[in-house]
């Protein structure tokens, strides 16, 4: 079977933004890293939730700012351009018509119309919408009226087109009605994975492990707290997988020994002592990073065995080996999360545990809530858990100001870090940053944003 291959994007391009600014941003291919730094004012957050609007079906990141026209370029030629009706462009922002189209590699033109909300659909859809879930899943958003809600961090007041816009496809898990949308505009969303990371890291939607029917009042758990539990998650469904591949293997064993002891050739002892020990070894990493309880098992092999008990080990070691590569992946990220934040934090250190996902301690033998962690200490760890866990391979990661509460040091690993992850999930990251300390020496890496003074 032939893999189908992944489309990357390019570059971004947009021209008219605030009126002002044309901005063209190529991504490193190479490096799959790309920082882009300019004063304040010139865009990098509004291009962030632009290309973010575009892939995710949330079209108010357009309406949100002027702008005349706004392209991304894939690297199979593939075009996307998103312009804004000028008829409608002094119109009320919910009102603002906009076109998309799609140039594809074989130069097939298409031109598709974006709902607009004052469209019959639109109008059917919000007066059926149920307001009252809206605080049980956006526990940081708090009901003003039928139709507004302030945001506990930022003191925002977001009409429910607002809410709709930015978290809709937090809402959509929990209720069968989504807003109006063609299948064409469905098309773009699967063309590319998109993850934003905003600025506002600490205060996210539920979205760790969704329940149907929650009619929660009760303080929301942080993110940091939800993330521990996600971990732990991911350990269970891992150790399902475990238990199914071990229940299958150790059913067909015995078919499997009848019909090749006959016929292979045994390892030597030598050899059947070395895929031992490489099993021992995998499996106390497994339970030094909190997948695996601990076992006991053998390590040593008497003298003398025979080639039949030496073909029987053989094959318990493969079939061993073959159960724990369950956990390959997961435990290469857990492996990677915990050695980044203990490279950070002073005076304690983030433990994995089987039942909890990770727990922090100090170095004096007391536990703490993640929550409790400073500011600093929870956005790096947000930041990183995002990084490693919660991204499809080859996705697209737009990153707002890593550097926000972080320590001079901190920001200094960045990017060596970033370079490690990328790696593990193949993903491309555009990192919009005021640091200097962020971008280092890799100013090959970095793309201004100007003004048209400048």
């Amino acid at each position: 079977m032939i893999a189908t291959r992944k489309r990357r994007l390019q570059t971004i391009q947009v021209t008219g933004l605030f009126r002002i600014f044309d901005h063209t941003i190529k991504l490193n291919q190479r490096q799959r890293i790309t920082f882009v730094h300019g004063v304040n004012g010139t865009g990098k957050t509004a291009v962030l939730r632009m290309v973010k609007g575009l892939f995710g079906g949330t079209y108010d990141a357009f309406r949100r700012v002027p702008f005349d026209t706004f392209i991304v370029t894939f690297d199979d030629s593939t075009r996307i351009s998103v312009e804004c009706s000028p008829s409608s462009r002094k119109a009320p922002r919910r009102d603002i018509e906009l076109m998309v189209r799609v140039k594809s590699r074989n130069g097939r033109d298409k031109s598709i119309r974006v709902p607009c909300t004052n469209d019959g659909d639109w109008v059917r859809f919000e007066s059926a919408f149920p307001r009252d879930i809206v605080e049980d899943i956006l526990p940081f958003l708090a009901r003003k009226g039928r139709d507004s809600w302030r945001n506990r961090t930022t003191g925002e007041t977001m009409s429910l087109l607002e809410v709709f816009e930015q978290y809709g496809n937090h809402l959509s898990d929990y209720h069968a009605d989504k807003p109006p949308q063609t299948a064409e505009l469905d098309k773009i969303q699967n063309m590319l994975s998109v993850r934003l990371i905003e600025t506002r890291r600490l205060d996210k939607p539920d979205d760790a492990s969704p329940r149907r029917h929650i009619r929660r009042r009760r303080p929301a758990a942080s993110t940091v707290d939800r993330y521990a539990e996600d971990m732990a998650h991911r350990v269970q469904v891992a150790l399902s997988q475990y238990a199914a591949t071990s229940q299958e293997l150790d059913r067909s064993f015995p078919n499997r020994l009848l019909s090749t002891s006959m016929s292979m050739e045994s390892k030597s002892r030598r050899q059947t002592m070395l895929d031992i020990a490489s099993v021992e070894e995998k499996r106390q990493r497994l339970v030094k990073l909190g997948i695996l309880a601990h076992d006991t098992t053998f390590s040593d092999l008497p003298d003398g065995l025979d080639d039949d008990k030496l073909s029987l080990l053989s094959m318990f070691t493969d079939d061993t080996q073959e159960k724990l590569a369950v956990f390959d992946d997961l435990s290469n990220r857990i492996s990677l999360f915990l050695e980044i934040m203990n490279s950070r934090l002073l005076y304690k250190h983030v433990a994995a545990d089987l039942n909890k996902g990770f727990v922090v301690e100090s170095d004096g033998g007391h536990r703490l809530r993640p929550a409790e962690l400073s500011s600093g200490e929870q956005h790096e760890l947000v930041l990183a858990y995002e990084l490693i866990f919660m991204l499809r391979d080859h996705s697209l990661v737009l990153i707002d100001e890593p550097e926000l509460s972080l320590h001079l040091s901190w920001q200094q690993q960045f990017f060596p870090d970033l370079q490690r992850m990328t790696k593990l999930s193949k993903f491309d990251a555009v990192v919009a940053t005021h640091s200097a300390d962020i971008i280092g020496d890799r100013w090959d890496l970095a793309v201004a944003l100007r003004g048209p003074s400048t």
